[in-house]
This record gives structure tokens, sequence and C-alpha cells, in this order.
């Protein structure tokens, strides 16, 4: 909501500030946040489906799944590697 007040996504700064203050979340971690959704976000603009998960049976990792995972091509899937790339690419420049 802070981005449709503020110009040039000063928001997604503020979101890791308000985490920081509110819950004592440390700044790099809402940071991460931010750019995992920025990825997300531009991987969805391309047709690639993501879905965020947290937390394996021992309690360590991050994952992300991409779907449909029994039923892609070859050729889909290079897509999909160049898709996450290129996102990570644009976003850290």
């Amino acid at each position: 909501m802070i981005n449709c007040i503020l110009p040039g996504r000063v928001g997604e700064i503020a979101r890791p500030v308000i985490l920081k203050k509110k819950d004592n979340v440390p700044f790099s971690t809402g940071l991460a946040t931010v750019v995992a959704e920025r990825i997300f976000d531009r991987l969805l603009e391309v047709g690639v489906l993501t879905y965020k998960c947290a937390g394996f049976v021992d309690g360590d990792g991050d994952a992300l799944m991409i779907g449909p995972p029994f039923i892609i091509t070859e050729n889909e899937l290079d897509f999909v590697v160049n898709a996450i790339q290129e996102a990570v690419e644009d976003l850290l420049g």
C-alpha cells in the first residue's frame, strides 16, 4: 500500500524497515522477501508458475517449486530456467 503513496517503489524498502521495528525481523530478511516477490512477479509475467516453499522435514532451507512438475518437456524446462535467470538478472541489474 505504501507503494501507492510513495514514488519509485520506495514502499518496497519500507517493508523491511517496518518488519524490523514491529516484529524485530532482521532488515536483510525483510529485504529478501521483497526480492523474492519481485522475482516471482517477473516469472508470472512471462507465464512461469512458481510456488514459494519454506521449511522442510528438518526445518531448514527454502525451495522454489515450478509447476507442472511431471509433464514438462525439455524445451519448456529450458524456457523456465531462462526465465528465472532473466528475472534475477533484471532485478539485480
